[in-house]
C-alpha cells in the first residue's frame, strides 16, 4: 500500500522510535480534549488534581499524534483494544503494519516508544531523591541487583535505583503484564554507564540473550528505559515539540496536516537545537 509521503517512517524490524516530550504545556492542554475518545475523557476527570489530569489527557493525545503519523490516520479516529492484563494494543484492522506501542509518563514528561511485530515495553522515571531506595530494593529487586545497587558509591546509587527501576518495568510491560508479575523474578543491570542488559530471568521470559534493554535520557533529570524481546534492538530517540502539536492539533481536515513533523534531536544530557537524531547501538547503549 502507498504511504503518505507526510507520514512517519515506519520502524526497522531490529528498530524501536522512542519520542520524548513535556506533558505540561497549559498551550497544548486546550488541544488534548478534541483528540481523545470518550473513556480517555472520562479517565482523565477522574484524577483528583488537575496537574495530573492535564498530564494525562496531554500524554494520551501525544500518543494518539505520533500514532496517527504512523497510521495515516487522524489521531481521534484511532482505535485501541486492551489484553486480558490492561495493556493497550491497535486494533489489527486499522494496524496493517503490526505496530506496537508503549507509553509512560513521570514528572511531566512523556515517553512513547512504536515498535513493529514484537511487543515493548518503556518507562521514564524523574530522578529525585528517595532516602528509602534500599528498603525498595530489598522488596524489589532480586539480590544480583541489590548487590549491585549496595555497591555503588553514595553519589550514584539514586541514579543507579532508577536505572534499575525503569529498565525493570520496561521489561515488565513488554511481557505484558506490568508491576502485576514479581518484579524479582528477573535481573537488569543498573550500574550509572555500563550497557543495559538483563542478567537472568525466569523461564516464561525466555533467555537473557533474547532481550534487549536500552537506555534514554529523555530530559535533564529524567532517566528511562525501552525493552523489547528481541536481539540485537537499536533505540532511535526523538523530541516532540510541543508547539508545532498545537498547531497541528488546530488543523484537523486530513491525516497529512492533523499531526505534527516531530523535530528530531539526540541529546547526551539534553536537548540541543540543531542536532541529529541519535542510535542507541546494542554495544553503545548505557
Amino acid at each position: 500500500m502507498m504511504r503518505n509521503p507526510t507520514s512517519l517512517p515506519l520502524p526497522g524490524v531490529l528498530e524501536v522510535h522512542v519520542w520524548s516530550a513535556p506533558s505540561e504545556d497549559e498551550a497544548f492542554r486546550g488541544d488534548c480534549s478534541a483528540l481523545l475518545s470518550e473513556s480517555e475523557r472520562r479517565r482523565a476527570e477522574a484524577f483528583r488534581f488537575y496537574r495530573d489530569r492535564m498530564r494525562f489527557a496531554a500524554s494520551h493525545a501525544l500518543l494518539r499524534i505520533v500514532l496517527g503519523r504512523y497510521l495515516d490516520r487522524r489521531p481521534s479516529d484511532i482505535g485501541f483494544l486492551k489484553s486480558s492484563h490492561g495493556k493497550p494494543a491497535l486494533l489489527p484492522t486499522e494496524n496493517p503494519d503490526r505496530l506496537t506501542f508503549n507509553l509512560s509518563e513521570s514528572g511531566g514528561r512523556v515517553l512513547i516508544a512504536v515498535a513493529r511485530d514484537h511487543a515493548v515495553g518503556v518507562d521514564i522515571e524523574q530522578v529525585r531523591p528517595v532516602p528509602e531506595c534500599d528498603d525498595i530494593a530489598r522488596g524489589y529487586f532480586s539480590a544480583s541487583e541489590q548487590a549491585e545497587l549496595a555497591a555503588l558509591p553514595a553519589s550514584e546509587r539514586v541514579l543507579g535505583f532508577f536505572h534499575g527501576w525503569t529498565r525493570k518495568e520496561a521489561v515488565l510491560k513488554a511481557v505484558g503484564c506490568g508491576l502485576r508479575a514479581r518484579l524479582d523474578s528477573f535481573g537488569v543491570t543498573l550500574t550509572p554507564g555500563r550497557p543495559s542488559r538483563l542478567t537472568h530471568c525466569a523461564p516464561h521470559m525466555g533467555s537473557p540473550a533474547d532481550w534487549s534493554i536500552r537506555h534514554i535520557e529523555p530530559a535533564p533529570g529524567f532517566v528511562g528505559a525501552v525493552a523489547m524481546r528481541q536481539r540485537g534492538v537499536r533505540a532511535r530517540h526523538s523530541v516532540v515539540t510541543l508547539s508545532s502539536s498545537r498547531r497541528a492539533a488546530e488543523r484537523m481536515p486530513t491525516a497529512a496536516t492533523t499531526c505534527p513533523t516531530p523535530s528530531s534531536r539526540s541529546h547526551e544530557q539534553a536537548p540541543s537545537p540543531g542536532s541529529t537524531t541519535r542510535y542507541e547501538s546494542p554495544s553503545a547503549a548505557a
